[in-house]
C-alpha cells in the first residue's frame, strides 16, 4: 500500500505516516494519545507528513538532524517530544527538529521517535531508523584452528554495511603475516613459525570510507626450534613447549669451555643443537649429546646477546662490535650483518613474517628484513636498550629502555601505541600472560603488570631490590622473577601479591625457565643453578659446581636437559 493511502485510511485523530527510503525508513503508530472528535470544533488533529534525517548515514561520533513536517488545518502551533535511541545523545527539543550525536560505534542502528501534540493533547507519532556508517562483523570463524605447520584452515567472515558500500576483506596472523583483498572466505596453510607462543588470527573488513571492523580468535603454535630464543617463545614466558622437557637432576652431562665469560643465554635448534655466545667474541654451535663443537663464528666483540632462531633455522644474534648477524645454522657462515651505532647486547625477536626486531645501546629498536638485514624501520628511545623485545599475540612489540620507559610499538611501522614510565632503567624483557597482561621489572625495585591495550598499570609488586631478571609466566599464570637482592619471588597474576619466595642469598639476574612438570630453573650469582618445586615452594636440587651464573638464563632441551652459561667461561648441560 502507498504510505499516503495508509495515512488517509487511518481514522482521525489516530494518524501516522511511514515515509523514507533505504536506511531512512520511518516506523510509526500511535500509543498513549487522547482521542478526540475533530469535527465538533471544525478543527483537525495534528498530522505528520514527512520525517527525515539530514546528514545520514552518519560517521561514528558524528551528528544528524532529524526533522518532521507536521501541521493542523487551523494553523495552531504544536509541541514535540523526542525519544532518541540508546547511545545517541542530544539536547532536549520541543521543536520540529532535534540534533543528535551518534555513538562512536560503527553500524550502530536505532529508532528516533517523535510525538507532535496540540493543546488538546491530540498527537501524531512518527519514527525513523538512523545508523552510523562503517562495516560490522556478525560472525568470524577459523576452522579448524591451526596449531602447527602444515595445518590448513578456512577463515570465514560474515559482515555487513548498513549504507551498502562495498567491502574488502583482509586476514592477518600474529600481526604481520596474512593476505589482502580476499573474499569472505580465505584458506591458509600454516608455515613453520620461528617463535612459538600465542598468535592472534584476525579478519579485517574495510569499506570505501576506509572504516574497518575486526574480529579475531587466538591459537598457539609451536616454534620450529626446541627453545627458539631467550625466554623460550615470542611472549618470553619461559615455558618449555616440549611435553617431555622435564626430569633433569643435578648431574653435569657435559661442559664446553670458551675463551671468556658467558653472559649469553643458549637457544636450542630443531635438531637439538645448542647455540650460544661468549665474551671471547664468538658464537658457538654445540652438539647436544656431548658438547662437542659443530662450528664457531668470530665477531669483532664480545657476544652477550642471546641467539634467536628463525623458521628456516637461521641464527640471529648481536655483538659488542655494534653488529647484528644472521648465520647459517649448519655451517656458521655469515648470511648478512647489519651495523648499528653502538654495541648490541639485547636479544632478537622474530615475527610471524620473519622480521627481526632487536635493540641497541645506540638507543634504537630496529626492525630488519630477514633476508637482507635491511632496516624496515627504527624507533629511537631516550637511552640505551638492553631489554629484549617481546611480542604480543597480535604482534605488538614491547621493549624497555634505560630511559625508564616500557614501549608498545606497532610491528608494521614502529609507531608508538603507548609508553609507560617507571622510576629507573628497564633492562628486564617483558613477559606476557595468557590474557595479554604485560609483566616486566625495573631497577626502581618494582615488578609491573600493565594492560596491553593502553599501558595502564594493573598493579606493582615491590621487591626492595632492583630487577634485572626477566619474569616468567607459569601455566597457571603465576609470575616468577628474581631480584638483585638475592630473592626469587612467586607473584599472584591477578592481585600482584606475593605467593612465596626463595632466598638464594646472591644476585638473581638470570631469568627463570619452566619445565613441562612445572619445575623452575634459575641461575644465581656464585650459587650455580637451582631447581625449585612450585608445589613445595622450595629447593629440589642445586648445582653449585658451575660457578657464577650472573646473566645467562637456562634453556630446556626436548628431553629435559638444561643448558646454561657461566662466568667460569663454560657452557653446561645438566641432566
Amino acid at each position: 500500500m502507498n504510505p499516503k493511502s495508509a495515512f488517509q485510511a487511518m481514522p482521525a485523530p489516530l494518524t501516522f505516516l511511514l515515509t523514507t527510503a533505504g536506511l531512512l525508513s520511518a516506523l510509526g503508530g500511535l500509543t498513549g494519545c487522547e482521542d478526540s472528535d475533530s469535527s465538533s470544533e471544525g478543527n483537525s488533529a495534528p498530522t505528520i507528513s514527512d520525517i527525515s534525517a539530514e546528514g545520514a548515514p552518519i560517521l561514528p561520533g558524528g551528528q544528524v538532524t532529524v526533522s518532521v513536517d507536521s501541521e493542523r488545518t487551523d494553523g495552531q502551533s504544536l509541541d514535540y517530544d523526542w525519544f532518541p535511541p540508546a547511545g545517541w545523545s542530544g539536547p532536549d527539543s520541543s521543536t520540529s527538529s532535534i540534533t543528535l550525536t551518534a555513538p562512536k560505534k560503527q553500524a550502530a542502528q536505532g529508532e528516533v521517535v517523535t510525538y507532535a501534540c496540540d493543546e488538546d493533547e491530540r498527537c501524531a507519532k512518527a519514527a525513523i531508523e538512523i545508523a552510523t556508517r562503517g562495516p560490522a562483523i556478525e560472525s568470524f570463524q577459523v576452522d579448524p584452528l591451526p596449531k602447527e605447520a602444515g595445518d590448513t584452515a578456512t577463515f570465514t567472515v560474515d559482515a555487513y554495511n548498513r549504507d551498502g558500500r562495498d567491502l574488502t576483506y583482509d586476514y592477518r596472523i600474529g600481526g604481520t603475516l596474512g593476505a589482502s583483498n580476499q573474499g569472505e572466505e580465505w584458506e591458509w596453510t600454516a608455515p613453520e613459525m620461528a617463535m612459538g607462543g600465542r598468535y592472534l588470527l584476525e579478519g579485517i573488513v574495510t569499506d570505501s570510507d576506509d572504516l574497518t571492523a575486526t574480529a579475531s580468535t587466538e591459537t598457539k603454535f609451536k616454534s620450529a626450534a626446541v627453545w627458539s630464543t631467550f625466554g623460550g617463545n615470542r611472549q618470553r614466558t619461559g615455558q618449555s613447549q616440549s611435553a617431555d622437557a622435564e626430569g633433569a637432576q643435578d648431574t653435569i652431562k657435559w661442559e664446553y669451555s670458551t675463551g671468556d665469560l658467558v653472559w649469553s643465554s643458549p637457544a636450542v635448534g630443531p635438531d637439538g643443537t645448542v647455540y650460544v655466545g661468549s665474551d671471547d667474541d664468538h658464537v658457538y654451535a654445540l652438539n647436544p649429546d656431548d658438547g662437542s663443537e659443530k662450528w664457531s663464528f668470530g665477531t669483532g666483540g664480545a657476544v652477550r646477546s642471546s641467539p634467536a632462531i628463525g623458521a628456516d633455522g637461521t641464527i640471529y644474534i648481536g655483538s659488542y662490535d655494534n653488529k647484528v648477524y644472521a648465520l647459517d645454522p649448519d655451517t656458521g657462515d655469515k648470511e648478512w650483518s647489519f651495523e648499528t651505532d653502538n654495541s648490541v647486547l639485547a636479544s632478537p625477536a622474530v615475527s610471524a613474517d620473519g622480521t627481526v626486531y632487536i635493540g641497541s645501546t645506540d638507543h634504537h629498536l630496529y626492525a630488519l628484513d630477514p633476508e637482507s638485514g635491511d632496516v624496515e624501520w627504527k624507533v629511537e628511545t631516550g637511552d640505551p636498550i638492553f631489554s629484549s623485545p617481546t611480542q604480543g599475540a597480535d604482534g605488538t612489540i614491547y621493549v624497555g629502555s634505560d630511559d625508564g620507559h616500557l614501549y608498545a610499538l606497532d610491528p608494521e611501522d614502529g609507531q608508538e601505541r603507548w609508553r609507560f614510565k617507571t622510576g629507573d632503567d628497564v633492562q628486564s624483557a617483558p613477559a606476557i600472560g595468557p590474557d595479554g597482561t604485560v609483566y616486566f621489572g625495573s631497577n626502581d625495585h618494582n615488578l609491573y603488570a600493565l594492560d596491553p591495550e593502553d599501558g595502564t598499570e594493573q598493579w606493582r609488586f615491590a621487591t626492595g631490590e632492583g630487577i634485572l631478571s626477566s619474569p616468567a609466566v607459569a601455566a597457571d599464570g603465576t609470575i616468577y622473577v628474581g631480584s638483585s637482592g638475592g630473592n626469587f619471588y612467586a607473584v599472584d597474576p591477578d592481585t600482584g601479591e606475593e605467593e612465596w619466595r626463595h632466598t638464594t642469598g646472591n644476585t638473581n639476574r638470570s631469568s627463570p625457565a619452566i619445565a613441562a612438570d612445572g619445575t623452575i630453573y634459575l641461575g644465581s650469582n656464585t650459587s650455580g643453578l637451582y631447581a625449585l618445586d612450585p608445589e613445595n615452594r622450595g629447593e629440589k636440587w642445586r648445582v653449585d659446581q658451575i660457578g657464577d651464573v650472573s646473566f645467562s638464563s637456562p634453556a630446556i632441551g626436548p628431553d629435559g636437559t638444561v643448558y646454561i652459561g657461566s662466568w667460569d667461561k663454560s657452557i653446561y648441560a645438566i641432566e
